[in-house]
């Protein structure tokens, strides 16, 4: 469920797989928190594009998608998440506004075309300024290792949350969250867990 304290909360159907949670984790219900204030305050955007990056299950990229954002894409390394995140989001209904990639263990992808198993395209081939918010529920070290790629990938002015960060963590992520972004905090905690949220400078700043 994603859904908070909604009258009428969100429904996901939702199989994790092995190793891919079921999202009842506090850094996942941070982040579900997070995508619902957002998505129900942009209301400004045409069509309104979400980044779930290190995506899983696909739980917080699907949960976007049936809480009104209109297409969404989920990044990962490891491919058997991705076929997991494809099939939650076809038994979601939202499969059709669900594009994966499948990201190397290094922070840039080489060039080179799709994998001709499991035809997921590349890190490479993921926009870059296309992302009105983007999402990361992952391991903190992780986080600073890809904050320059969360800032490439979501549009100037756009609003970004990355959890997975423990409490005494999350100065460390901060100052690194900072050499790229702009009004880095801590914005809640739940059970020793972080959320960090911030925003990439509009072009202007």
């Amino acid at each position: 469920r994603a859904g908070g304290d909604e009258p009428a909360p969100t429904v996901i159907k939702l199989e994790g797989g092995p190793g891919f949670g079921t999202g009842e984790h506090a850094t996942t219900r941070l982040c579900l928190r997070w995508l619902n204030e957002r998505l129900d305050a942009s209301t400004g955007h045409q069509e309104l594009a979400v980044l779930d990056y290190g995506c899983g299950s696909g739980i917080l990229a699907i949960a976007s998608l049936l809480r009104g954002g209109d297409t969404a894409a989920g990044v990962d390394i490891d491919k058997t998440a991705l076929e997991s995140a494809a099939s939650n989001a076809v038994n979601n209904g939202v499969g059709d506004r669900l594009s994966l990639y499948l990201a190397e263990d290094t922070l840039e992808a080489p060039p080179g075309p799709a994998d001709p198993k499991y035809r997921f395209p590349g890190l490479h081939e993921l926009p870059a300024g296309a992302f009105h918010l983007t999402v990361a529920n992952i391991l903190a070290p992780v986080v600073i290792g890809i904050a320059p790629l969360l800032a490439l990938h979501t549009v100037p002015g756009g609003e970004l949350a990355v959890s997975g960060v423990l409490k005494e963590q999350a100065d460390d992520v901060i100052e690194g969250l900072s050499a790229h972004l702009v009004d880095v905090r801590v914005a809640e905690e739940e059970g020793g867990w972080v959320l960090i949220t911030a925003r990439k400078p509009r072009l202007t700043e």
